[in-house]
């Protein structure tokens, strides 16, 4: 499935002007523009927007929102489709490089939006942050893993903090399990830079994180990069273990297929090392993508 690049711009201006996603809908809806063509403007189709699923509305929307706003639309965020404006949504390829640009977008918009709201964290603020965990992970395969961790360890303090604060239960579960894959992210970088004390760390940590709010996903991904770091290292019998354990919580979710591929790897290295009397090479292993 292509990936969307987040409208930060236009959740930045409904930030700014205090409005929710329903509020900004009714507002689209009530323009003149609006009212003569019936538009039917509602919460999810802001959330399309605002995710990047719709690059480029449709005429109609496109005249409200300049008529609401005053802005163009391209001033807002929107593209225009490569493939005509006839086209409604058009799933644009991200580059890495424009993941990690995208991800500070966002969370400038976030903290704009934190501002905004009484308490520590607002409206907005938590898929803010999910969103830019996943521009950060999208991120993992290009950019230098030295630029990742300080990356991912500025975010990691950051979201920190927001756990300090002035939160429910739920927003706290939420904040844990963003901090999870962060950490997560942490420890794959962190082993990509040789650190491997601080990789198993990490790994640990997000394990618990996981464990403590019940999410089986999480686990299962700290399972499987128990079960890359012993595939690099030669610890076949370790790998098919580690996978195992990742299989029996992960429950059907991304990271159960690569628990299972990893498994399956782990399996043929045993075989090719009692067939052979001796282990077999690593070389050409790619273990990159296994958090992505």
């Amino acid at each position: 499935m292509p990936d969307n690049i987040p409208n930060v711009q236009l959740r930045a201006w409904r930030n700014e002007h205090r409005l929710t996603r329903a509020e900004l809908a009714h507002r689209i809806n009530s323009t003149a523009i609006g009212v003569r063509e019936s538009l039917a403007c509602d919460e999810e189709r802001i959330r399309r927007w605002e995710a990047g699923e719709v690059r480029w509305p449709h005429s109609p929307y496109r005249l409200a929102i300049t008529q609401l706003t005053g802005l163009q639309p391209e001033n807002l965020g929107f593209r225009p489709n490569r493939r005509g404006a006839g086209q409604l949504i058009e799933a644009t390829s991200i580059i890495p490089m424009d993941a990690l640009r995208a991800e500070a977008d966002l969370y400038g918009t976030m903290e704009l939006a934190q501002q905004l709201q009484a308490s520590d964290v607002g409206t907005g603020t938590l898929e803010a942050l999910a969103e830019a965990v996943d521009l950060l992970c999208r991120a993992y395969p290009v950019v230098s893993a030295a630029t990742l961790r300080d990356r991912t360890q500025k975010r990691l303090s950051q979201v920190n903090g927001l756990l300090g604060g002035r939160i429910t239960l739920a927003q706290h579960r939420e904040l844990l399990v963003i901090t999870g894959w962060l950490t997560a992210l942490l420890g794959c970088v962190h082993y990509d830079l040789g650190e491997r004390e601080e990789a198993e760390t990490a790994r640990r940590a997000a394990y618990e994180m996981g464990r403590q709010v019940g999410h089986g996903e999480l686990m299962g991904w700290a399972h499987e990069m128990s079960a890359w770091f012993a595939l690099v290292e030669g610890r076949y019998e370790d790998v098919v273990t580690s996978a195992r354990m990742g299989q029996a919580v992960a429950g059907h979710s991304s990271a159960q297929v690569q628990l299972t591929l990893q498994e399956a790897r782990g399996l043929g290295r045993v075989s090719s090392c009692d067939q052979s009397g001796g282990f077999a090479s690593v070389a050409g292993l790619d273990p990159v993508g296994h958090l992505v």
